[in-house]
């Protein structure tokens, strides 16, 4: 029944509410406003309000939470969080941190940022010392494999990993070498005017008795993904 009437005639009452539940409600005439209750099938306290209305949580004066008709969140002044086919988090023109957490993000999409860091404690002084790097960035979605070689009678082939002819564009690909205690001259020598053919390269040397060590680095881009659009309109 109702326990007492306020407010240009909304009331609270306690008894069974628009859920069908025992507990704690609003109205306003014979309009359901809101709800509090426990369900007993899924063992919850519900919140509830009832048509257009938001829920929103205070304390001091100033609003901390706000959970909208349609399901959206907000949190604070600055962070919405909301889902319509995506799920979104907003920070507002602000940064929105995640500290203390030890996860993972797994995403099918594309992550934006100005900068992709990562911090770790600095090896030599863990306790007082972080340690921040950041990746290196450029106008594609590459892939790089690095090894050491060695020539033998002038010639090698250096075989990449199994998957990279199905992982790699065809066009694009390159290798760069580098003398390890020696200064033969080096090359890669073209198979049908293609740097890397089959997931191998080929290096040679002009000496004939070579056996020149170097260290190599092979790069080509993704051909599971579309290529990037490096420069777009806002």
């Amino acid at each position: 029944g109702v326990i007492s009437g306020f407010n240009s005639g909304r009331a609270v009452g306690m008894g069974q509410t628009t859920s069908g539940y025992p507990g704690f409600g609003i109205s306003s005439g014979a309009t359901s406003l809101a709800a509090f209750y426990h369900d007993p099938f899924t063992n919850e306290t519900v919140v509830e309000a009832y048509g257009a209305r938001n829920i929103r949580f205070s304390t001091n004066g100033a609003t901390r939470m706000t959970v909208n008709s349609s399901g959206n969140v907000g949190i604070g002044p600055q962070l919405t969080i909301w889902t319509d086919t995506n799920a979104h988090i907003d920070g507002n023109g602000k940064s929105i941190f995640f500290q203390g957490i030890n996860a993972s993000i797994d995403s099918s999409g594309n992550i934006y940022g100005k900068t992709k860091n990562f911090r770790i404690d600095d090896p030599l002084d863990p306790e007082h010392r972080y340690l921040i790097h950041t990746s290196l960035e450029g106008p594609e979605a590459a892939v790089y494999y690095r090894g050491e070689g060695q020539l033998k009678n002038s010639r090698v082939e250096i075989t990449l990993p199994v998957y990279f002819e199905a992982l790699t564009r065809k066009d694009g690909r390159t290798v760069l070498l580098t003398n390890i205690d020696g200064g033969d001259v080096l090359w890669i020598e073209t198979q049908d005017g293609t740097q890397i053919r089959g997931g191998k390269f080929i290096v040679r040397s002009s000496n004939p008795d070579s056996s020149q060590k170097f260290n190599w680095e092979a790069k080509a881009v993704r051909a599971d993904i579309e290529p990037l659009k490096a420069e777009v309109s806002k």
